[in-house]
């Protein structure tokens, strides 16, 4: 459950949160303490920092697939969080395209934390997720910048706030029709695949799946730790895969 974003707040319910003993020794230096906002050792630290901080990720669908260039996400929480972008991009007789689209946050690129590229006959496809650290700002702008021209092309992203600003341990790609992914209670883990012509596959195991185009993308909220398998069919460019720790 995550702290409260305004009021009071004290040491013992931070520790609390970050899985102590309620009235048990700690330090606000403590690195299960410091974790919950992702501050390193001696850092300058206010109490107002722990607003809304979480042991577990939530995610909330913000914006759906799109194709819009250029819009503005309002109502945003106005505790410390982070957005994921989740990007496709697909494109015709454009032979090994080599770019795609970079989302972009109150005009700064987005950092990509994992992609999969395909070039199949003459069609290049990607799947990727983006991060961007936007703190307590409850409003934004996104753009994209970089997508190539010319061809037939589809393009777009979708939307997550999570909470906190959060790690990124572990990624993957592949080619194959599965990946399995191993993670702990209270990660999130997205996953994302390019499917041929047919209609997208559902993958399996994801909350708030997005369909767009040629791709399937979307979240798994980790209630319990361990590996999980997530799968799909009829792919033409693979499946990538990225996770999340608070």
């Amino acid at each position: 459950m995550a702290l409260q974003s305004s009021g009071q707040i004290s040491l013992n319910d931070i520790h609390v949160e970050a899985g102590g003993s309620s009235g048990s020794l700690c330090e606000i230096n403590d690195s299960d303490i410091r974790g919950l906002i992702s501050k390193s050792s001696g850092a300058q630290m206010a109490f107002n920092e722990w607003y809304g901080a979480s042991s577990s990720i939530t995610a909330t669908l913000r914006q759906g697939s799109t194709s819009s260039t250029s819009f503005t996400l309002s109502g945003l929480s106005s505790s410390a969080t982070t957005l994921i972008a989740g990007v496709y991009f697909w494109h015709e007789d454009v032979y090994g395209q080599g770019s795609a689209p970079v989302p972009t946050v109150n005009g700064s690129n987005m950092t990509r934390d994992i992609y999969r590229h395909a070039t199949v006959s003459n069609e290049t496809q990607y799947i990727s997720f983006y991060r961007y650290y936007i703190g307590t700002s409850t409003s934004v702008t996104m753009g994209r910048s970089g997508a190539p021209t010319g061809g037939y092309n589809t393009q777009g992203m979708g939307i997550w706030e999570i909470t906190g600003n959060p790690s990124m341990p572990q990624n993957q790609q592949g080619s194959g029709s599965s990946l399995t992914q191993s993670a702990d209670a209270g990660d999130a883990v997205f996953v994302g695949a390019c499917h041929n012509w047919s209609a997208p596959s559902d993958i399996s195991n994801l909350d708030n799946q997005q369909s767009a185009g040629q791709h399937k993308y979307g979240v798994d909220m980790k209630s319990s730790s361990g590996s999980v398998t997530y799968s799909t069919s009829s792919l033409q460019g693979g499946m990538a895969a990225v996770r999340y720790t608070p």
